[in-house]
């Protein structure tokens, strides 16, 4: 679509000497370089043309760019029209489709953009298209929600819509939908459930695909410049899901940040009411050499470039993304402090929304006190739905730290002897994780670990969980963690270990009271350690 200038409201133009149009990246750079401007002596009171030099073609591929209009004037009283006061300056700003009024504490502007002379009498913008959630299970009420946004991006409002889903692109798999309201250049929702089972989804992803077919009496939909009229969102249907171990809690962090302690409280005072939380405190140089975190680890910027992560502390849940600008409308990280009161709730919603797909346990298998290498396995079994939706998956484990003392900005002042808990310290598979290797429905994977110098393997937790396989193709929206499960190292040098795995199907082991493991077989009468899985008891026999 071809922009040819900025339509400007104008009042009290007595004292104007100029009005300038613009469109420009950014508005506020040194020096302002811009993309289309246009200048006029000429104007009335009320709307004014500020025609472009040069025409800018507008792709649908730009970064956020701004709109606005400048006056000169000699009493610089203000002449932008607005639903308040009077301003020299004013702007729009564009991002993802949406426009913002950028004239802070003035209202709303009287601006608008002039575009194209032949757009046609009929055309829809489809956008920010979502269904309420991305698992369904077929057992349970299958009704799926879907929410989309739509405006006339034609010339007239069009009086009524008819839009058509298709699921996985087949027409044999599709519904319509009349729209008896008018359509008018105003954005507006719509939300609409459906049943599945009408349409004979097996388990497994799928997509559905929205889209305009045209007005209720059959006059088709322009398509423009852009293909606007139709969106498409993805889901997966399953049959059965597995016990969840863990809820992963990663957080971003970094020594220099004031509310980092602030978001430590709350995660802590959360988990002394569950027992249901693996929490991981990625450090990471965010704030450059200057404030370097001393807990950094290089991984950290690598994580927060792939998740969008534009401030700190924020943290992620499961790595799982809120469907649905309509519901808490949470981007896949998002700063706990500013959600405080809402923590529990929220990681409570996100826990319903991403069921497990595979059981998961993590224990030490072996420790050498002498060269300081542990070796730990993780081992799961899927559900027969798990490959139709991760594929293989893969598997990333975690080593954290509690009790690391070190500087903590806390608000007011530095705190030298902070003590930070959940450290994360090492990364023993790649940053994304090792791809997994099945065996039937089981996996089992070890790894081996020199721990680091100035660790101290007591107030150590492994943390393994299993993913989504993140590579080029991945979007923010689909690298989901299925499960995660934790083990405690404390202990492990006298061969015992606080292992947190799948009680049920855990195997017993024994030890004497001095933490000697021994066989059942040569158990004989007494008293003895039992644990199985992350339960700890005295025997007697």
């Amino acid at each position: 679509m071809q922009y040819h200038g900025v339509r400007i409201g104008l009042a009290k133009t007595a004292s104007v000497a100029s009005v300038e149009g613009w469109i420009s990246e950014d508005p506020s750079a040194t020096p302002v370089v811009n993309l289309a401007t246009g200048q006029s002596s000429t104007f009335t009171e009320g709307w004014n043309d500020i025609v472009f030099s040069k025409p800018y073609m507008i792709t649908g591929n730009e970064q956020d760019f701004y709109m606005g209009a400048t006056v000169e004037m000699a009493d610089n009283q203000g002449s932008i029209c607005t639903t308040d006061l009077s301003s020299t300056y004013g702007f729009l700003y564009e991002s993802n489709g949406y426009w913002y009024d950028g004239t802070s504490n003035y209202g709303t502007l009287a601006i608008q953009l002039i575009v194209e002379g032949n757009l046609p009498d009929y055309d829809v913008t489809l956008k920010n298209f979502s269904t309420d959630g991305r698992y369904y299970k077929s057992s349970e009420n299958d009704s799926l929600y879907f929410y989309v946004e739509l405006s006339s991006s034609g010339i007239k409002d069009i009086p009524s819509l008819t839009l058509q889903g298709i699921f996985d692109g087949d027409e044999t798999k599709s519904f319509q939908l009349a729209i008896q309201e008018s359509i008018t250049g105003r954005t507006s929702s719509l939300k609409q459930g459906i049943k599945l089972s009408e349409f004979g989804l097996a388990a497994g992803q799928h997509s559905l695909v929205l889209r305009a077919l045209g007005t209720a009496d059959g006059t088709a939909m322009s398509e423009g410049t852009t293909d606007d009229d139709a969106v498409a969102s993805s889901f997966a249907i399953y049959s059965n899901g597995a016990t969840r171990s863990k809820i992963l809690m990663e957080v971003f962090c970094n020594q220099y940040s004031q509310a980092d302690s602030l978001e430590t409280e709350i995660l802590e005072r959360m988990m002394s009411t569950r027992s249901d939380i693996a929490p991981v405190f990625i450090h990471g140089d965010f704030f450059g050499e200057e404030y370097a975190d001393l807990n950094a680890l290089p991984v950290a910027i690598n994580y927060a470039s792939s998740y969008g992560l534009n401030a700190v502390p924020t943290m992620l849940v499961n790595r799982f993304m809120m469907p649905g600008a309509e519901t808490i409308d949470l981007p896949l990280t998002f700063n706990m402090i500013g959600y405080s009161g809402y923590v529990n709730e929220i990681v409570n919603y996100i826990n319903s929304l991403s069921p497990a797909f595979c059981s998961l346990t993590v224990k030490p298998t072996s420790y050498d006190e002498k060269t300081g290498k542990i070796t730990i396995e993780v081992s799961g079994t899927r559900t027969g739905d798990f490959s139709k939706i991760f594929q293989n998956g893969a598997v990333t484990l975690y080593l954290t730290e509690d009790n690391v003392v070190g500087p903590q900005d806390c608000s007011y002042s530095m705190c030298e002897n902070y003590v930070h808990n959940h450290v994360l310290r090492y990364v023993a598979t790649a940053d994304f994780g090792d791809e997994i290797t099945w065996n039937g429905l089981r996996f089992t994977k070890s790894f081996t670990i020199d721990t680091g110098e100035g660790w101290n393997i007591e107030n150590m937790k492994a943390i393994a969980f299993v993913s989504k396989t993140v590579n080029e193709n991945s979007t923010l929206d689909n690298i989901d963690v299925t499960n995660a499960a934790d083990v405690s190292l404390t202990g492990i040098a006298s061969g015992i270990a606080t292992l947190h795995t799948d009680d049920a199907h855990a195997k017993a082991e024994f030890f004497t009271l001095d933490g000697i493991r021994i066989n059942e077989s040569s158990l004989g009468h007494g008293i003895f350690i039992q644990k199985k899985g992350s339960k700890t008891m005295k025997v007697v026999r």
